[in-house]
This record gives structure tokens, C-alpha cells and sequence, in this order.
């Protein structure tokens, strides 16, 4: 008497269990990428300044330096009140320091603030806002 129901190839077996082991390793290499991989890229990337301004006056010039060392940075471009631009500060560190920003605007205001208080590497990103109060708020992080 035959049976309705063969039985399964037994040479499938181990295809089946390969391709489980490879999808599990798939699965296994996917969050070692997003959770070690990109987080270490990240810090390893230049630092990123993202410059806000709200103080109803065009920023006729910013500068980016190291307090306490030479190395000094000079965005050539203006920018005008309600805009936003991404600076990569070239920056040589000579040790340690803090990263301040200075601005000036078209009423001739000056904003001056530390937006890093401590920096070896100068990575990370930052988000700094000029308030129309004449007040400079920073987010984010830098290393």
C-alpha cells in the first residue's frame, strides 16, 4: 500500500537549514550595521554646523574657531534672516578646546557664543539659532 503523503526529500533538509542559517545571519549582520556600524561612522565624520537665522537681519559674516588656538574659519557666504545653511568648519585642533561662533549681522549685532564646550576630534552635529532676541540657542552634539 502507498501512501498519499510522501515523505519529504531528505536531501532538502539541509538546503532548508542553510537557507535559515543564511537568513538568520542576514538578520544578525542588518542590526550589527545600524546599531554599531552607523553610530561609529557618524562620530567619525566631520563636524556639521547648521546655522538659524531667526534674528531679522541678514548675517553678513561667521566665523568658527577654537578658543585659546589659531586655527580660525571664515564663511564667505551671507546669510539672510529666515534661512539656514550647513557649515563644515575646516579646522585644524591642536588639542583640545571649545568651538565658538561668532556673527554679524546687517544692524552690526554681534553674536558670540561657545556652541561646543569641549572637543578633541570636531565631529558631530550642531544646530545653532540666532533669536531676533538677540540670544544664540544650540542643539545637538559635537566630539
Amino acid at each position: 500500500m502507498t501512501s498519499a503523503h510522501p515523505n519529504p526529500n531528505p536531501a532538502r533538509r539541509p538546503k532548508r537549514i542553510l537557507l535559515l542559517l543564511l537568513a538568520a545571519f542576514g538578520v544578525a549582520a542588518a542590526i550589527f550595521v545600524i546599531f554599531i556600524l552607523f553610530p561609529l561612522l557618524r562620530d567619525m565624520r566631520p563636524l556639521v554646523v547648521t546655522l538659524d537665522n531667526r534674528s531679522g537681519a541678514q548675517l553678513l559674516s561667521v566665523d568658527l574657531f577654537l578658543d585659546g588656538q589659531e586655527s580660525r574659519y571664515a564663511y564667505e557666504r551671507k546669510i539672510p534672516s529666515g534661512e539656514s545653511r550647513s557649515i563644515r568648519p575646516e579646522l585644524e585642533v591642536q588639542g583640545a578646546g571649545a568651538l565658538v561662533l561668532e556673527a554679524v549681522d546687517s544692524e552690526g549685532r554681534t553674536y558670540r557664543d561657545t556652541i561646543c564646550g569641549y572637543t578633541e576630534s570636531l565631529s558631530g552635529e550642531l544646530t545653532a539659532v540666532l533669536g531676533a532676541d538677540g540670544r544664540m540657542t544650540v542643539q545637538g552634539e559635537c566630539r
